[in-house]
């Protein structure tokens, strides 16, 4: 056994430095992938930061340019033009509806009365018709030999 035993102790010695090697790279490694999401966070952060001034910029142009184009064309705007005649043809119509209202209830009087007439003539003239065919029922009828049949 002791003719193996130099080769035991070098076995031993190359695992153990083996053994640290493989730690120290695995060390370095974690650290190297830490250092990369690191640099990605921040990657990220400049591009969202990046992209918010572009809108805020943007926002800002188009604010500006509206102001310029409302400038140029107020001189052409018909708002005030559109307002008064929005108004006067509201007044209009108001007016129209008031009349035709009042139409309406005129023209519904007088149907009513026209049809209370009609109703009261009706009636005299059923009445008239009934008493009528009574005196024809009641009247003699001519017959061949004179004799009233009843």
């Amino acid at each position: 056994m002791s003719t193996f035993s130099p080769l035991m102790m070098a076995a031993r010695e190359g695992a153990r430095e083996a053994t640290e090697a493989a730690l120290k790279e695995k060390a370095r490694l974690a650290k190297l992938a830490k250092r990369e999401e690191r640099m990605k966070q921040k990657r990220i952060g400049l591009a969202v930061g990046l992209l918010a001034a572009g809108v805020a910029v943007g926002a800002a142009a188009a604010l500006v340019m509206r102001r310029r184009r409302r400038s140029t064309w107020e001189e052409y705007d018909p708002s005030q033009a559109l307002d008064t005649a929005m108004e006067s043809t509201s007044r209009t119509l108001d007016k129209t509806a008031n009349s035709l209202e009042k139409a309406s209830d005129k023209a519904a009087e007088k149907m009513k009365g026209a049809g209370d007439k009609a109703g009261g003539m009706s009636r005299d003239t059923a009445e008239q018709t009934r008493s009528m065919a009574n005196d024809l029922t009641d009247a003699p009828s001519p017959s061949k030999n004179g004799v009233r049949r009843s």
